[in-house]
């Protein structure tokens, strides 16, 4: 709009200023254009990344629920399972730990996505500190770096894990004795 009123301005400056100035007005015309396209390029490729960190974010926010919902279904499975004593017959200890490794794989695999989203928040946490930043804005598709959730996703992944652990381990020794 402003850009159409300085053209408009530009065109009248044209048909009344003097002959040898027409090519003056007309280099800063073409200057004011280049500029405006610039600016509205810097401004579309700033709304495409702005458009990609916020999917980037919902993604790791899902992802995050997704995980944390897992990892408590998974944390009432293992109480449930530790509630009932250890039998003594070797082809159910075998079943048992047959299941459990299996169990115990999906837990190994969902450590992958645990990691990266703990590795967002520690990543972001150090750029904070180091003040390394573009303008306001530090990583855009990063969590903050002291977001509740991850926290309570790394403490509950820990508690998961050690559960798991441990059932193995007495599955393990059942299994063995």
């Amino acid at each position: 709009d402003s850009v159409d009123k300085i053209k408009s301005l530009a065109e009248d400056i044209l048909l009344s200023c003097h002959p040898n100035a027409v090519r003056f007005v007309k280099y800063y015309l073409t200057i004011t254009q280049t500029r405006w396209d610039q600016l509205l390029q810097r401004a579309t490729n700033r709304g495409q990344r702005l458009q990609e960190a916020l999917r980037n974010i919902q993604g790791n926010a899902a992802l995050l629920e997704e995980l944390l919902a897992w990892l408590t279904d998974a944390q009432a499975l293992l109480a449930t399972k530790e509630r009932d004593p250890i039998p003594d017959d070797l082809k159910v200890v075998e079943a048992l730990l047959k299941e459990h490794l299996e169990f115990h794989d999906d837990v190994t695999c969902k450590n992958n996505d645990a990691e990266r989203l703990s590795k967002l928040v520690t990543s972001e946490s150090k750029m904070a500190a180091q003040g390394k930043g573009y303008g306001s804005n530090m990583k855009l598709n990063e969590f903050d770096g002291y977001n509740p959730r991850v926290i309570a996703l790394q403490n509950k992944w820990r508690t998961v894990w050690h559960m798991s652990v441990d059932r193995k381990k007495r599955l393990q020794d059942a299994h063995d004795n």
